[in-house]
């Protein structure tokens, strides 16, 4: 509204109307929004400005999609590690990336994440891992089984000089095609706010199945929509609860199971 200070709709995120590229999906503002409209205009704006902080909301988007493809249809051949090797570090540093060091993949395999890698015969061109485990959504506290008979993709990389040509659904039609016996789905969980990611997922033929929404206001408290039907919490920090108090043995709790 006219009320509104310049600025206040991107620093508290954004509805889920405006980054949801499912029409199905497009929902009444969800309560997020209206806390966001209550803190400006009831003047706390100032104070959440400086501290940006004080409120962060989160809408995490859940989809499936099938397998059994075969992998000489998607051109790709793939290479997989359930352990550390050195040449998923070197693959990182391939791709130029630095957001996990070599104690970081350990601890990911240690978890029983497994990596995969994929080359088009001439190069390495994208990567992902997967997990039979529960994913646990560190930012809301939950721990989500994968559906029955399906693998958590997480992660999924393509290298820059090969974006826009389709290969993150290729890498999953290999990555299904190579999956142990009985797999019978991938599951993958990506944040509203990465609108890349969105479209790769869409064109990559996943369908929505599910969302969970959460404000945290002032690093202490915690609201969090339940777990979406279909999907089922198999330990996660206060799963029964909606409203959560988030202090120290939360954040030991997100230290210790994070990925």
């Amino acid at each position: 509204g006219r009320n509104r200070p310049r600025g206040a709709r991107r620093s508290f995120g954004r509805c889920s109307q405006r980054l949801n590229p499912y029409p199905s999906w497009n929902e009444a503002p969800w309560w997020g929004c209206d806390v966001r409209t209550t803190v400006v205009r009831t003047g706390f704006w100032p104070i959440v400005r400086r501290r940006p902080e004080v409120l962060q909301a989160e809408h995490v988007l859940l989809f499936q999609r099938g397998v059994g493809y075969l992998l000489e249809s998607t051109g790709l051949v793939v290479e997989t590690f359930d352990s550390f090797d050195e040449r998923v570090a070197a693959t990182y540093a391939d791709f130029g990336r630095r957001d996990l060091d070599v104690r970081s993949l350990r601890r990911r395999f240690d978890q029983g994440l497994v990596f995969h890698r994929a080359h088009d015969g001439n190069t390495f061109v994208a990567s992902a891992w997967t997990s039979a485990a529960p994913r646990y959504l560190d930012d809301i506290g939950y721990l989500l089984a994968p559906p029955t008979g399906g693998l958590w993709l997480s992660d999924a990389f393509v290298a820059e000089s090969r974006r826009g040509q389709g290969l993150f659904g290729r890498l999953a039609d290999a990555i299904g095609a190579v999956a142990s016996p009985g797999t019978t789905c991938l599951a993958s969980a990506v944040s509203a706010d990465s609108r890349s990611a969105l479209a790769a997922h869409r064109r990559a033929r996943f369908r929505p199945a599910g969302s969970i929404r959460m404000a945290h206001l002032f690093e202490s408290v915690m609201w969090r929509s339940r777990v979406p039907k279909g999907w089922v919490d198999v330990g996660g920090y206060r799963a029964d609860a909606r409203l959560i108090r988030t202090g120290d043995t939360f954040r030991i709790d997100q230290g210790t199971r994070a990925a």
